[in-house]
């Protein structure tokens, strides 16, 4: 069976869904119901997972914590960055 590449997308957003991270075993499955190969599909999931990762960085940019790190940054005020309550609660950074 052969899916448009709109339908292909909504199949593997629908996937991506409840499996983030897909064993090989269902990506084969995925892949043979969409029509594409298993490498396809690996590839569409790695990409994905980068979209998710990227967008929650734009996210942290805009003012919200990064999760990666203890800095809160406020672009549009334009300040320094300012350690998060969290950081500084611990203890970790800036101590002697």
């Amino acid at each position: 069976m052969i899916l448009t590449i709109s339908s292909q997308v909504e199949a593997l957003e629908k996937f991506y869904i409840e499996y983030i991270y897909p064993s090989e075993e269902l990506k084969s499955q995925i892949a043979e119901s969409v029509g594409l190969s298993e490498r396809q599909v690996s590839g569409w999931f790695c990409h994905r997972r980068l979209k998710d990762k990227k967008q929650d960085g734009e996210t942290a940019a805009t003012g919200r914590q990064d999760r990666s790190s203890k800095w809160v940054y406020d672009l549009k005020k334009k300040e320094v960055p300012l350690l998060s309550s969290s950081a500084s609660s611990t203890g970790g950074i800036g101590r002697r």
